[in-house]
Formats: C-alpha cells, structure tokens, sequence
C-alpha cells in the first residue's frame, strides 16, 4: 500500500508539476468568465482534466509497473476506470482554478478576439490539429531528452571525479 501511495504521488506529481502560478480568486467579471469557459469549451481546453487524468493514469502504471512487473492486467484496468471517475466528479473544481489563469494572461477583448479567431477555418483546423502536434511535440522533446542522458551523466562523472567527488 506505501508503494502504491509513493507511485500515485509520483505520477501526479510528475503531470502537474510547472511553474507556480498565483490561483487567488481575482475580481472577474461574469461576461469575461463566460467567455473565458466558452472559449475552453470551443478549444477543447476544458477537458483538460481527463487528458491529465490519462497522463496520470499511464504514470501512475508505469511506476506501479516498475515495482511489480507482474501486474496483473486487471490492476490496470481499476486504475484507469477509478482514476476517470474521480477526475470526472472533480473537473469543476480544475476549472475554477484556470478561469482565472486566463484572466491573468488575457484580457476581456483578447478572450473574445480568440473566439472570433476560433470561428475561422484556420482556427477550427488549430483546434483540431493542436492536440496531436503537442503530443507529438511532448514525445519528441522527451526522445531528445533521453538521447543527452547519456552524454549528462558522463560529463557529470568527469566533473565529479576531477573535483574528487564520489559518488555511489
């Protein structure tokens, strides 16, 4: 169970770990909130929640994973299926902490310019098309991560031993 703990904070960690963002209620007007949720729910952003509870999910089972390889399919399954459940019964909750993120980064006409952008043809194929080229994007830049270990850890050993640090 303690494992099963470490390797859920772990992957939940590991999704929502960013820059720390002020999340104090602001004074935002009702028309710039609706427009705000409106322009979530026209881009997609406002399932947001369910892409980070998948994120969460597939960590939450690779670290599950690495402490027991014989994790049963099963195990698998409830992790997803409860994982989705609650993320579900708490997305209002994730939504009332980004209304105000877009406040602080937008202002009333830019939401609505955004909008108006969102209407066009170019704006639908952004929306339709910026899931998949973040996604890929995100895998790219965790393959090229990958590749400088390697060369990371040598020169950090190279470093360490030319200042007669040991590690273990």
């Amino acid at each position: 169970m303690r494992f099963l703990r470490t390797a859920l904070l772990l992957a939940f960690v590991s999704v929502i770990a960013m820059p720390a963002m002020s999340m104090a209620a602001s004074d935002i007007s009702p028309a710039k909130r609706a427009a705000i949720i409106q322009l979530m729910e026209t881009t997609g952003s406002k399932n947001i929640g369910l892409q980070m509870g998948s994120a969460m999910t597939q960590n939450l089972v690779t670290a599950m994973k690495t402490g027991n390889p014989d994790l049963p399919d099963r195990a698998v399954a409830i992790v997803a299926e409860e994982t989705r459940k609650l993320v579900e019964q708490r997305i209002d909750g994730l939504l009332k902490t980004i209304v105000p993120i877009y406040d602080q980064y937008f202002t009333a006409d830019e939401i609505n310019e955004l909008l108006a952008f969102y209407q066009t043809p170019i704006g639908k194929k952004a929306i339709s098309v910026l899931p998949r080229l973040t996604q890929a994007s995100m895998l790219a830049g965790q393959k090229w991560g990958q590749e400088l270990v390697p060369e990371l850890v040598k020169t950090l050993q190279d470093r360490f031993q030319a200042k007669g640090i040991e590690t273990k």
